[in-house]
């Protein structure tokens, strides 16, 4: 059975649980009740001081949908880690970002989109040979952008991701 067969059983099912409303009202309720858990919204937060001060979180879910922000290595001791080694950096990155997909609920294989904010381009190679392992599979959009500068001198990269849920990959093109 397909994953839309199943998910439209599912749907006719929690329908018809509502049996004592009219076919009209029981439509609002349900459809209601779904567009809300849709749209509901969680923060994830990694313990930054700066997350509570300035307002941001680590990681936004709402629905199925999952953002994560901008991510450095710096650790929770607010220290700096993998100085001078893009690769090393990259990596930590991206378990840290794997850590709070699957906080969320995601697996870094629903990643769809990857953003790469490096100090300097040269060092690409360093970059996606730490990316790969995580990504050559999964084969996700990403972009890679030289900046001036990130907030610490010693921060080679930044990346952000863009996570769905349940997704699957049906064919390449």
């Amino acid at each position: 059975m397909e994953l839309r067969q199943v998910h439209n059983r599912i749907l006719r099912q929690t329908y018809r649980t509502l049996s004592f409303l009219t076919a009209k009202d029981r439509w609002r309720a349900f459809a209601g009740s779904y567009v809300m858990d849709l749209l509901k919204r969680q923060n994830y937060a990694s313990g930054a001081p700066f997350e509570e001060k300035v307002g941001y979180s680590r990681a936004v879910k709402v629905g199925n949908l999952v953002f994560v922000g901008g991510t450095t290595s710096t650790n929770s001791k607010g220290e700096v880690e993998g100085i001078g080694d893009a690769y090393l950096q990259t990596k930590i990155i991206l378990q840290k970002i794997e850590e709070v997909l699957k906080r969320a609920g995601a697996r870094m294989s629903d990643v769809v989109r990857v953003r790469f904010y490096v100090t300097d381009i040269v060092k690409g190679q360093e970059y996606l040979s730490a990316y790969s392992e995580w990504f050559k599979k999964i084969r996700p959009a990403i972009t890679m952008a030289e900046v001036k500068a990130l907030p610490r001198p010693d921060h080679l990269v930044e990346i952000e991701a863009e996570a769905v849920i349940g997704s699957y990959l049906v064919q390449k093109i």
